[in-house]
């Protein structure tokens, strides 16, 4: 089904859950990616580093806390996937 906006429902009966692969998070979030120019570090992973732009947007309700904890869980499984990569490559 075609969205608004140009997105688009896909069903998938029987999928449980999807994994990031190749493409990086940030993409997907555009609006946290503008903030996280502001931070005071430029590897700033938006958790709990001083000066994060990121997480002051979120305590002053300018950025849903629900998006940045989409943020932090799809990132927390991009890692984990390139880990297990890596220990299957290291085999």
């Amino acid at each position: 089904m075609l969205l608004p906006g140009g997105g688009v429902l896909i069903d998938t009966p029987g999928m449980r859950e999807f994994h990031l692969w190749d493409a990086e998070v940030s993409e997907g979030f555009p609006d946290i990616e503008a903030l996280g120019v502001d931070c005071r570090f430029r590897d700033c992973h938006h958790h709990q580093e001083p000066d994060c732009a990121v997480q002051a947007a979120a305590r002053a309700g300018t950025l849903d806390p629900a998006r940045l904890a989409a943020f932090h869980k799809l990132q927390d499984e991009q890692d984990q996937a390139a880990r297990t990569r890596r220990e299957k490559g290291s085999r």
